[in-house]
């Protein structure tokens, strides 16, 4: 089954609306990573199936961005001026943990499946082998029929501080689709933020604070109960 996904950038503010310009669509892996096409390894049916429902998401501008959780500072070195609290340090939530949290969210996304369940998985960019940045791209996985929530770029990393360096268009993660068929194509059609889809996607996000580490279908279901009563 052909099953399509709705997508919007998400942006609260007249600077982050500039993603509407700047941001780049999300590119299907195999189109991408096309160099590669005359190899054996696109021949291989495992590959491709991998590969398939499997979308890159790059980072819409350059970032050389030092942070460091001891002084609680953020150092840009990039010539772009970035909106407020664009990069957060998450220096509150880094307590005796030897990972520290760090995101970036200019240029976070929202995917949605009106009619069908499909699921979508955020993952490291497991293909950019040759990359220079010492973090771990955090990894979740939850339907989009059930939940409303952006995914942006938040990552792991262990050293007292890092220093990222990023071109625009470079990987930042994957996101890759599963329906309830293995056989199910995930196609991608974009649409634009609404105030209505604002407010939905804050009212989850601000869940987990009242309902920490409870289970997605506790929320799925909290998240079923008030799309019953919008209509």
């Amino acid at each position: 089954m052909q099953i399509e996904v709705e997508w919007q950038f998400v942006y609260e503010s007249v600077e982050t609306k500039s993603i509407e310009l700047l941001g780049i669509e999300p590119v299907p892996a195999l189109k991408f990573y096309d160099q590669n096409k005359d190899s054996e390894i696109r021949k291989c049916p495992a590959y491709i199936d991998a590969l398939k429902n499997t979308y890159v998401i790059c980072s819409p501008i350059d970032y050389d961005v030092e942070i460091n959780k001891e002084t609680n500072q953020i150092v840009l070195h990039t010539p772009n001026t970035l909106p407020p609290n664009m990069i957060h340090g998450r220096f509150n939530q880094a307590m005796e943990s030897a990972f520290s949290l760090a995101t970036f969210s200019y240029g976070a996304i929202l995917f949605e499946s009106h009619k069908e369940n499909v699921w979508i998985e955020q993952i490291d960019p497991f293909l950019e082998w040759e990359r220079k940045n010492p973090i771990r791209v955090t990894t979740g996985k939850f339907n989009i029929k059930r939940w409303c929530r952006p995914i942006d770029f938040t990552f792991e990393y262990k050293d007292k501080a890092v220093h990222l360096k990023i071109k625009r268009g470079d990987p930042l993660f994957y996101v890759r689709f599963h329906g309830e068929n293995p056989s199910d194509i995930i196609t991608l059609k974009r649409t634009e933020q609404t105030h209505q889809k604002l407010d939905e996607w804050r009212a989850n996000t601000e869940l987990k604070k009242f309902y920490s580490n409870t289970s997605l279908e506790f929320l799925y279901g909290l998240y079923d109960k008030f799309k019953a009563r919008k209509k």
